[in-house]
């Protein structure tokens, strides 16, 4: 999906996507740096929706240690 530099380390943020009985899709997130991962699946069935959050995610510099509270925040929105 995309990458940010927070201070000297490089986060990256990538879209995952998971098929659900093979009519839909949901989506998540994962995001790495800081030698930490942190995945979110399954927040959302609409891929626009997941874009914008990735969108944020990237622009705010989240790293995995913030990504489950903005993610939260942000579906709250």
């Amino acid at each position: 999906m995309g990458n940010a530099m927070c201070g000297e380390e490089l986060v990256e943020y990538y879209l995952l996507v998971e098929e659900m009985d093979g009519l839909l899709e949901r989506y998540g997130v994962q995001v790495a740096g800081f030698g930490r991962t942190a995945e979110i699946r399954g927040i959302t069935v609409c891929q626009e929706r997941v874009l914008e959050l990735a969108r944020t995610l990237i622009r705010g510099t989240v790293t995995p240690l913030a990504v489950q509270d903005v993610v939260e925040d942000f579906l709250l929105d």
